[in-house]
């Protein structure tokens, strides 16, 4: 590969520094944070968050182990729980009401060979309903 400071290696990433320069898109995140106590999942309020947002499908297998297609991906800096609610776009300008919300399915966070920086990649499906109570958009 040429050292061409313009060209970005492709995943899996040489440089992991080099690959936060491709989180070059917003989303909106609302963490998962437990369930209430009537036992509801509870969210976060939300945040935006950079992110390379990937379409993608692929079969995955769910902790119930149905086999569904998962529609996107996104390459993210933070660690992100199971369950969390994201769309792509900002806080301030969402669409009401919110459609083409996706759902955490899975994460990977991948080391660099040396153990100190990580590639965090989240696998999301589509999220059928509404958020849960209690978060304010």
């Amino acid at each position: 590969m040429p050292d061409n400071p313009d060209v970005i290696p492709d995943p899996p990433f040489r440089d992991l520094v080099g690959a936060l320069r491709l989180l070059d898109q917003t989303a909106v995140l609302w963490a998962a944070d437990g369930n209430d106590t009537y036992g509801k999942p509870r969210v976060r309020a939300p945040i935006d968050i950079p992110v390379r947002w990937l379409k993608n499908k692929r079969e995955v297998r769910n902790p119930e182990t149905r086999n569904h297609s998962s529609t996107d991906k996104a390459i993210v800096e933070l660690d992100i729980p199971i369950g969390s609610i994201m769309c792509l776009g900002k806080v301030e300008e969402l669409p009401y009401p919110l459609s083409e919300l996706r759902t955490v399915v899975d994460f990977r966070k991948t080391p660099d060979i040396k153990n100190r920086k990580f590639k965090r990649t989240a696998v999301m499906d589509m999220y059928h309903g509404e958020l849960p109570r209690g978060v304010n958009v």
